[in-house]
Order: C-alpha cells, then sequence, then structure tokens
C-alpha cells in the first residue's frame, strides 16, 4: 500500500464510531462532486502535453499528464496537498494556464 494510502488509513483506523460514520457521509458527499473523464478522452491530449512538457524540460509522470489533461478538458482546477506538490507539475499548469491550488492541512 502506497505511504498516502498508509496514512489515510492509520488516521480513519484511529476514529470513533461516531466519527467514523461521519467520515464515511462525508467522503459519499464528496464522491458525488468527482467527474471520471474516460480516458479515450484524455489519451491523445496527455501524449501532446508529455511531449511538449518534456521538450521544456517539465519531466512529468504519467499520474500528472493525466491530471493535467483532465483539468483542462473539464475547466477544472488541479488541487495538490501541501506535501506533494512537485515543481514539474506546478509549472506545466502555469504554463497551460491551469488554475493550481495547494491544500494546506
Amino acid at each position: 500500500m502506497p505511504r498516502d494510502e498508509r496514512a489515510l488509513v492509520g488516521e480513519v483506523k484511529g476514529l470513533g464510531p461516531a466519527e467514523v460514520g461521519r467520515f464515511r457521509s462525508e467522503l459519499v458527499e464528496r464522491l458525488e462532486m468527482v467527474t471520471v473523464v474516460p480516458m479515450e478522452r484524455l489519451v491523445w491530449s496527455m501524449a501532446e502535453l508529455q511531449e511538449r512538457h518534456r521538450s521544456a524540460g517539465r519531466h512529468l509522470s504519467s499520474a500528472m499528464v493525466e491530471v493535467l489533461a483532465a483539468a483542462e478538458v473539464l475547466s477544472a482546477t488541479i488541487a495538490v496537498a501541501e506535501v506533494d506538490v512537485g515543481p514539474h507539475l506546478r509549472a506545466a499548469a502555469e504554463a497551460d494556464g491551469v488554475p493550481f491550488r495547494v491544500i494546506v492541512r
């Protein structure tokens, strides 16, 4: 299990029954706000973004390129936890005019 998932699981395990219920309710409410973009809509854009940003010295992982492509398709903001902010995704978002927000705990 990746480190971030272990951290979340650890935090949830420490909750009491009432808090777990509230956590589940809030999670379900937030999932309704999530839009999943089919990969078929993203794949060509992802390839183009990967090549363009790599040429500009911004090396992005597949996940980063997927996030950038999805944000462009949805006209959405990329939100990243403070501990996960990397310079390349932020720079790529700024270069493409995609809003980028850092979530501070």
